[in-house]
């Protein structure tokens, strides 16, 4: 009973202990987390902003679907909320699929898994593994994702290309405190990394550390949660000249105050006056600059009237 308090407290501690040094601006350093609520509140209690990625957007995934029945459909990368999701290695490519899923119908996962049969060294563990990589030209200040994988795999979770200093993630103890093993070790079975850091990184790297060539190891992720200290511009999905007739669509899938906006505008050129001159005669160019400013002040309007 006093092993299972003392456990329960020290648990409490260390939560007790990151958002302190956190708070008072200590020297950064990644904090892991196991939870995702208690990740949320990190964030929330440090005023940033997050988006979900959970990959069912077909206007942005739709080109990487891969199925029994449909075949495999692959990218080298493909960006959203200004990140750059891909793989670890130059020789695969990444695609969705419905076995990857934990919610939703699709997960992400890279093809083929891992530099397995093009990287050098790859009998020692870790050194061609399975994984994906996010990237982006704003600072990250949180990173989340769900995991599952091979058993007896183990997955780093690398910021900023630090491969040998991969988020330190806390083990998991039988209520005795006696029996430990490592939080990182993967099955099946999907399992919540996070990680927050306030110096802020440009890269997140989630690693499968333990295969080899002759045992290989996958991973397989959805549920991405992604912290920034200000909202991605939104992802801008058509700009078309018809006659006279501007059409925008964006969408936007920020859950920070679980608000989804998604919503389409079109503009004739009545609709320009304010914002430029617009003739028959208009570049591509200067249309996008025109374009880009309204829907920047539509953007932030609409979400000013869903607070």
């Amino acid at each position: 009973m006093l092993r299972n308090l003392i456990n329960i407290n020290l648990s409490s501690l260390y939560i007790f202990f990151a958002i302190l040094c956190l708070s008072f601006g200590a020297r950064a350093v990644p904090v892991a987390f196991t939870n995702e609520a208690e990740f949320i509140a990190a964030i929330d209690a440090q005023g940033y902003v997050y988006v979900l990625e959970g990959f069912e957007d077909n206007d942005v995934w739709g080109a990487v679907r891969t199925t029994i029945s449909g075949g495999t459909f692959t990218a080298p990368a493909i960006t959203n909320f200004s990140l750059r999701f891909s793989t670890n290695n130059d020789s695969s490519k990444i695609t969705t699929g419905p076995g990857a899923a934990r919610t939703g119908g699709w997960g992400i996962f890279s093809l083929p898994h891992g530099s397995y049969t093009t990287g050098t060294n790859c009998a020692t563990p870790g050194s061609c593994g399975d994984g994906l990589m996010v990237s982006g030209t704003q600072p990250m200040f949180a990173f989340s994702a769900w995991v599952s994988g091979t058993f007896g795999g183990k997955l780093d979770v690398i910021l900023n290309g630090n491969r040998l200093s991969p988020v330190d993630f806390p083990e998991i103890c039988d209520p005795s405190g006696e029996d430990c093993i490592n939080y990182e070790l993967l099955s099946p079975g999907y399992k919540f990394f996070g990680v927050l850091d306030t110096a802020g990184f440009t890269n997140c790297e989630l690693r499968e550390v333990e295969g080899t060539a002759e045992d290989q190891k996958f991973i397989f992720c959805d549920d991405f949660v992604i912290a920034f200290s200000n909202v991605p511009p939104p992802l801008i999905r058509t700009i078309s000249v018809d006659n006279d007739t501007v059409n925008l669509y964006f969408k936007e899938l920020a859950i920070h105050g679980n608000y989804s906006l998604d919503e389409s505008i079109s503009l004739s050129s009545n609709d320009w006056n304010e914002v430029d001159t617009f003739t028959a005669a208009t570049t591509k160019t200067n249309l996008t600059k025109a374009i880009s400013n309204e829907l920047e002040r539509t953007f932030y309007r609409l979400r000013s009237q869903l607070k």
